[in-house]
Order: C-alpha cells, then structure tokens, then sequence
C-alpha cells in the first residue's frame, strides 16, 4: 500500500520538502477548502438535510484526508531521511510525524540542543532525552544546502 510505497522512496532525491509536500498549494485543495465553507446550516441556525453535491463533497474530503495522511507520511520520511545525517538517533525518540517536524525545525543545526526551548512541543522528560542523546550523538553538522 502507500506505506510500503512511501518507505521505499528515496528522499535523499529530493532537496526541499516543496517537492514531497504539494497538497497544501494545490488548487484541489483549496477548491475544496472553497466549498466546504460555502457549505452552511440554513438561516435559522437548523441542520438541514444534505444535497446529492454536499454528499459528493463529503466522499471527496474523505478521499482528502488519506491524501493528506499520506503526504504527511511521505514529508516525515522527507525529513527523516534528510535530518539524520545530523541526528540520527532522533527519529526513535519521537514518533509523532508533527513533533518530529516541529522538533527538527527548533534545532535546525544547533549542536547543543539545551540552547533550544522544546517545552510545549514534546514532553518534558522526551527534552531531556533528546538533550542526552543530541549531546552524544553519532551525527554531524548539516551544510547549509543539506539543511
């Protein structure tokens, strides 16, 4: 299935997460963002029933949102794949495709992550983890066009 599809593809191929990630740009996506809101209860506040068009559009946000699951498959693997070159051990640390994204973001090249406030974003004992494991890592600094 996709997963398989996604695990096997090469990311290091790519240089910007822009060329794994193209859903959220997409004019399909933002039609169908479109119409949802057009997509309202009637005057009065009351739910009304739906037409053949709103029962389209439903299937087709079901159909959305396994795009968008498998976008975000294929972008933490994108950032995986390039990230651990710097920190390797990261990626079995945090799990959560998100808080992995949002905790590469935060250290970027940052060799010393105690210099960077994670708090918020993942538990405070996974910190100190990651500030453990970050201080032995077996990665190294990214170049400039690696990161």
């Amino acid at each position: 299935g996709d997963d398989e599809e996604i695990q096997l593809e090469d990311m290091l191929r790519y240089n910007s997460v822009k060329e794994v990630a193209n859903l959220m740009r997409s004019q399909k996506l933002a039609d169908h963002l479109e119409k949802l809101d057009a997509m309202t209860m009637d005057e009065d506040g009351a739910v009304r029933g739906l037409t053949d068009d709103e029962y389209q559009l439903i299937v087709e946000s079901n159909s959305l949102i396994t795009e968008i699951e498998t976008e975000i498959r294929r972008v933490h693997k994108f950032t995986k794949d390039h990230y651990n070159l710097k920190f390797p051990e990261l990626e079995s640390l945090i799990m959560q495709p998100i808080d992995y994204a949002k905790v590469v973001k935060l250290l970027g090249n940052e060799m010393d992550s105690t210099n960077v406030n994670l708090d918020g974003i993942i538990p405070p004992h996974t910190v100190m983890v990651v500030n453990v494991t970050n201080s032995t890592t077996s990665g190294r600094k990214l170049e400039d066009d690696e990161l």
